[in-house]
């Protein structure tokens, strides 16, 4: 299997980017018709993830770069206190208050089969059963929730 190129990896990123709905595995076979390479859906999947990692990097870096600069300035002007500052706690992450919580039990080999598979398609579990519920009820006259 080759190394993947640039001009490759632009494919992938804008393949996906242009139709989320796309497998890894679709975009290895388009490779394979357009550029004569063989690859697999692994590769395209860490090529793609790779791609938008180093992105998403570069992106936040003068956010994350005034973050510290704001950071510095505010613990050079603090006045030391001879009391102890107060440890506060964490505070729980709060959910939308028009969401719950649904539980489901399934059969043990579906749902390792169920995560195998959407993982693959990198999509997760959570997201594709949201997707098909909001699809019933629009299919089940239901459209006006969304």
């Amino acid at each position: 299997m080759a190394k993947l190129t640039q001009e490759i990896i632009n494919f992938i990123v804008d393949t996906k980017d242009s139709n989320s709905e796309i497998t890894y595995q679709n975009i290895a076979d388009e490779i394979k018709s357009n550029f004569g390479i063989d690859t697999n859906k692994q590769a395209v999947g860490r090529a793609y993830r790779a791609f938008k990692n180093k992105s998403d990097t570069v992106e936040n870096e003068p956010k994350q770069k005034a973050q510290a600069e704001t950071k510095t300035a505010k613990e050079e002007t603090k006045k030391p206190t001879a009391e102890k500052a107060e440890v506060k706690p964490k505070k729980k992450r709060t959910t939308d208050k028009n969401k719950i919580t649904l539980t489901i039990q399934v059969d043990k080999n579906i749902a390792e089969q169920f995560k195998r598979i959407a993982k693959e398609n990198d999509r997760n579990q959570s997201q594709l059963i949201r997707e098909w519920i909001k699809k019933y009820c629009r299919e089940n006259g239901q459209a006006k929730l969304f």
